[in-house]
């Protein structure tokens, strides 16, 4: 079964987009690793009610979401 929810359930029995996406980029680095040389880095924001938080900011980050 493929779930279409960003996370998936909670067991990650049905992973979502975001850990499959994750899977594949990764898979095709190290498919790829012996032609080319990588850096990844990745940034993951929610937008809800008019607000954006950024999901990886520290807990004591000054500024961790805009109001847009």
């Amino acid at each position: 079964m493929i779930t279409y929810t960003m996370i998936g359930d909670g067991d990650m029995k049905y992973p979502g987009i975001a850990p499959r996406a994750f899977d594949r980029i990764f898979d095709l680095v190290e498919e790829n690793k012996k032609k080319y040389t990588f850096r990844i880095s990745c940034y993951m924001l929610e937008l809800y009610n008019d607000r954006l938080l950024d999901l990886l900011a520290s807990a004591n980050s000054e500024i961790s979401f805009l109001f847009i």
